[in-house]
């Protein structure tokens, strides 16, 4: 019998005390963000079907960074497994703000970037060169997909993904300007978020 992958522990390890699975953590809320800084890694731009037309569409490639509270959306297990106490003898000290949670410092330091290869749409994509400043690009049913986590020391995590997006000629233009720039991002999840989050085949 063929073994789901997604039904794979993380970290390959079998026995009675299991890793969380990819699906057990994607057992959560959807991912959000107000207002927070992003760095805006890439920009691709292409042309998609939709209907019988081509429609202009962008890939947005984003990098956020805060707490490790940032994907507690994601379940408690994802948090988990990148994170760990610290040690005897271990610096315990970090100016984030956890909420109390002790889990500082990174659990596999060699790992690379834990991948989610589900794809979230029906969001509400917002970008801005900052709060009450300059213009405000708005996108409507956004879909998120390439989510990578990378855990810093300290309790932080970098969030990367890419959104999807249709475009005109004039938001297409004012992108292609705000690459490799740090701009103000905000995440609205789908109003519906049954229906907006694909299931993992």
């Amino acid at each position: 019998m063929k073994t789901d992958p997604n039904e794979k522990p993380l970290d390959g390890t079998t026995g009675k005390k299991k890793p969380a699975t990819v699906r057990e953590i994607l057992s959560a809320q959807m991912f959000a963000v107000t207002n927070h800084e992003a760095e805006f890694l890439n920009l691709n731009t292409r042309s998609e079907k939709h209907g019988e037309e081509d429609k202009p569409a962008a890939d947005i490639k984003c990098a956020v960074t805060g707490p490790h509270s940032l994907i507690e959306c994601f379940g408690d297990a994802l948090r988990d497994f990148l994170f760990r106490e610290p040690g005897v003898g271990e610096d315990k000290q970090t100016s984030l703000d956890l909420g109390g949670d002790k889990r500082i410092k990174v659990r596999y330091p060699r790992i690379k970037p834990v991948t989610l290869t589900d794809e979230f749409p029906g969001y509400t994509f917002i970008l801005s060169p900052g709060i009450d400043a300059g213009e405000v690009l708005t996108f409507k049913g956004a879909k998120l997909k390439g989510f990578q986590f990378r855990p810093i020391d300290g309790g932080a995590v970098e969030v990367t993904f890419t959104a999807s997006v249709y475009t005109d000629g004039h938001q297409a233009g004012v992108l292609f300007e705000w690459q490799r720039k740090t701009l103000v991002l905000t995440l609205e999840r789908p109003k519906a978020a049954g229906e907006a989050q694909k299931t993992l085949n």
